[in-house]
Parts: C-alpha cells; sequence; structure tokens
C-alpha cells in the first residue's frame, strides 16, 4: 500500500497524492492534477463559477467536444483564463470549461 504523505517536488512546489499541485487562484487555494495525458487544460464550470472567472464564449473554429481516456464525452462550454500562482511564481493560463469532469482542475501538456 502507498505511503499518502510522500511529495515529490516539481519547481519548488510539493506535489501531493500523486500528481496534485496546490495553486493560488483568485486568491483561494485550488488543487490541480498534472495530466501530461491530456492535451489541453480544463476547469470544471462549477470551479470556474466560484472563482467568479469571466467566461469566454466559443468562436468558430473552437473545439467545443473533448473526450476523456475512457472515451466520455466532454462538452466544452466556454474557455478562460486564469492567473495562477504557485511556489512564488505567477502565470496566466487559457483554459477549456467543461460541466462534468472527475478533477475541477486538469492541467494539460499545454500547461
Amino acid at each position: 500500500m502507498r505511503d499518502k504523505r510522500r511529495c515529490t517536488t516539481v519547481v519548488r512546489q510539493p506535489v501531493y497524492s500523486d500528481n496534485y499541485i496546490a495553486l493560488r487562484i483568485g486568491g483561494k487555494t485550488v488543487n490541480g492534477l498534472i495530466d501530461t495525458g491530456s492535451v489541453t487544460s480544463i476547469i470544471s464550470a462549477n470551479l470556474a463559477k466560484r472563482l467568479r472567472l469571466y467566461l469566454e464564449p466559443l468562436v468558430k473554429g473552437d473545439s467545443n467536444i473533448l473526450f476523456a481516456a475512457s472515451g466520455t464525452s466532454m462538452p466544452v462550454i466556454a474557455t478562460t483564463e486564469i492567473s495562477m500562482s504557485f511556489s512564488g511564481l505567477w502565470m496566466t493560463h487559457l483554459v477549456k470549461v467543461v460541466s462534468n469532469i472527475s478533477h475541477e482542475l486538469i492541467l494539460g501538456a499545454d500547461f
């Protein structure tokens, strides 16, 4: 059985419980799943609402559907730019907003 308290360090930021990183977004701490198997970064519509993020409507040419590793379709409802901080580093990142995802914030290969 794995010891859940073990962590590894990435950019001096502890990564807990496998591939999660603690980020500060809008003054709140959010755990983001680092998923290099995901082509793009996504945020749940519920988390975007709680963080009061501005949602940009999709424009022609934007992907309006994504697929999970299980094959489940995930309709994209908008995009949003998040400003986040971890380990003293501030950055902005464009993410897709979806309604039903297994994790509230997934940082994909584009992160």
